[in-house]
């Protein structure tokens, strides 16, 4: 029985391989899985914050070491015991999450020999290519860290990269090959995955620690799934969403709102996948704030300043829900956007604004 169970497992194997990944390379010549004392000391000498791993016990971190091992150089089965299907597959996921470099991964299913399991990975590309993209990507994102790494402080070098995503990606659904950061950051084109990956693997480059967050909306009715980007710094947490910020209708414009949010506002927008997240305790970085649009009180005159600070597009920001009721009644019923365009020259019959009631954020487009 245990000979023709092996053998079923092998033919589904075979059939799963090459029958649903057939338009991916398989790279088969590594099979051989080191000693734990290696796979350890593999991932100790890992730059990357590894957010995930920091959360499991263990027992789970060996798991993940040893998929993480086996990922980075390419092996082609990964022998893991004392776990289950679920765990293994969860672990692998946390693995990509923290290594928006592991683009070429794509983690496949399991096979089951009585006591222990086997993850069989299919990868994108042979490494040959691998080393060509590697060449790219460094090309291409070489001149926009090196501007980054010039400026003063962390939120400026987050900011600049979070509008370096915007400015640069559009959002294209490409079945299979929109989910990795190669999409966004070398194809241009990419879904929310791309995005979040991309801003991730940036950060990364200039010694911001960041982690992926995956989960749903809130704000609309869609459950389709979301990513966005946990950001630490100066010892505290805040969320950005590039692409949530990459406003396409009307007046096209890298939005503000989506910047350095708090975890109370992250989770008014979103239900993230996981418990994995971190709460937000001093609120010291307040983007809008320190480009002064921000209004704990009624004050028309900030509202006036970010429509003489910006172009097209005026963004502020309101402390409470109070406030930002009372911003909107004037709008809307004592024409407060007419008169503050007029007054600064910039009023058009084809001007129009928008508030967005999740996040207490107000824009102008003129």
């Amino acid at each position: 029985m245990k000979i023709f169970k092996t053998i079923i497992a092998i033919i589904l194997c075979f059939a799963l391989c090459f029958g649903g990944y057939t338009a991916y390379r398989y790279i088969s010549n590594h099979d051989t899985i080191p000693d734990s004392e290696t796979v350890s000391e593999y991932i100790s000498n890992d730059e990357h914050i590894n957010y995930y791993y920091s959360k499991l016990n263990d027992n789970e971190q060996y798991i993940y070491e040893t998929v993480y091992y086996a990922y980075s150089n390419f092996e082609s089965s990964i022998i893991i015991q004392n776990s289950d299907p679920d765990t293994i597959s969860l672990i692998a996921s946390y693995v990509i999450y923290d290594h928006p470099e592991l683009y070429y991964v794509n983690p496949s299913y399991t096979y089951v020999n009585d006591t222990k399991y086997i993850l069989y990975p299919t990868y994108y590309y042979s490494e040959d290519e691998i080393e060509d993209i590697n060449k790219q990507l460094e090309e291409k994102i070489s001149p926009i860290i090196q501007e980054a790494e010039n400026l003063d402080s962390n939120v400026d070098k987050a900011k600049y990269l979070y509008d370096y995503v915007i400015e640069n990606v559009e959002y294209v659904v490409r079945s299979g090959e929109d989910q990795t950061m190669i999409s966004a950051l070398l194809d241009g084109q990419s879904v929310c995955a791309g995005y979040a990956k991309a801003y991730q693997y940036l950060l990364s480059q200039v010694n911001i620690d960041s982690a992926y967050i995956p989960g749903t909306s809130l704000v609309s009715n869609s459950t389709t799934g979301h990513a966005w980007t946990m950001v630490e710094i100066n010892g505290d947490y805040y969320y950005c969403d590039t692409t949530w910020g990459d406003i396409t209708t009307g007046s096209v414009h890298s939005c503000n709102a989506y910047f350095m949010m708090n975890s109370d506002e992250m989770l008014r927008c979103y239900k993230p996948d996981y418990d994995f997240y971190e709460k937000t305790q001093d609120y010291a970085i307040n983007y809008f704030d320190s480009i002064g649009c921000y209004m704990e009180t009624y004050e028309r005159g900030i509202l006036s300043k970010a429509v003489r600070s910006n172009d097209h597009v005026a963004e502020i920001k309101c402390g409470n829900e109070d406030v930002y009721n009372k911003v909107k009644d004037e709008i809307k019923n004592n024409y407060l956007a007419y008169y503050v365009l007029k007054e600064n020259g910039k009023w058009d019959n084809s001007d129009t604004y928008y508030c967005n009631d999740y996040l207490y954020v107000i824009e102008l487009y003129y």
